[in-house]
């Protein structure tokens, strides 16, 4: 259930923002690359989360009352 409720938001920002955390997070930290998806899945996934929890309902709002007082 849990995948099921980031998964749009995961979908639409996990490509270009998952190779660009590989890309820099090899860079700063010496670890075997084998653990570099693992560590922007992580991430990408604590921000999907964010997004749906947090950011969708705060914007869902102000369209509404941007709506309504037309």
């Amino acid at each position: 259930v849990f995948f099921g409720l980031i998964s749009y938001p995961l979908y639409l920002i996990h490509e270009n923002a998952m190779i660009a955390m590989i890309c820099k997070i090899s860079k700063v930290i010496d670890i075997p690359y084998i653990l570099l998806p693992i560590i922007s899945i992580i991430i990408l996934v604590v921000i999907s989360y964010f997004i749906v929890k947090i950011l969708e309902p705060l914007i869902r709002k102000v369209i509404i009352q941007i709506t309504t007082s037309l």
